[in-house]
């Protein structure tokens, strides 16, 4: 099927850095400069690696992702926090529902109704 000349790339496409035109963009450091040094999260140290690593710690060893974003951590653990008041069992499916949805409002209401 023939694509319409019509149509035209409204975004998207590949951005390339300064670099690439002989300028510089301050974003770039040289291998081994004090820049690139992770630092330490609310986690504890920064591993720079995807697919998590291995800690010695004074509780013995430690495995996992880094689980905290870097940089511009705030140092401090954050979320994890899910209340059992902010959901509810639609009866229909059986499944819980977020009471801040349209849907999760729409089954209390119905709920409160039935008690009436």
């Amino acid at each position: 099927m023939e694509r319409s000349r019509k149509t035209r790339q409204r975004a998207g496409g590949t951005q390339l850095p300064s670099e690439y035109f002989g300028k510089s963009s301050g974003r770039y450091f040289p291998t081994g400069d004090v820049a690139l040094k992770p630092g330490n999260t609310a986690y504890g140290e920064y591993v720079p690696k995807s697919y998590g690593v291995i800690r010695h710690t004074s509780q013995g060893m430690e495995t996992g992702p880094n689980l905290a974003t870097y940089p511009y951590s705030s140092n401090t653990q954050t979320g994890g926090f899910s209340s059992p008041y902010d959901t509810i069992v639609n009866p229909e499916t059986n499944r819980k529902v977020s009471l801040s949805t349209r849907k999760g409002k729409r089954v209390l209401k119905n709920y409160l109704n039935s008690l009436q």
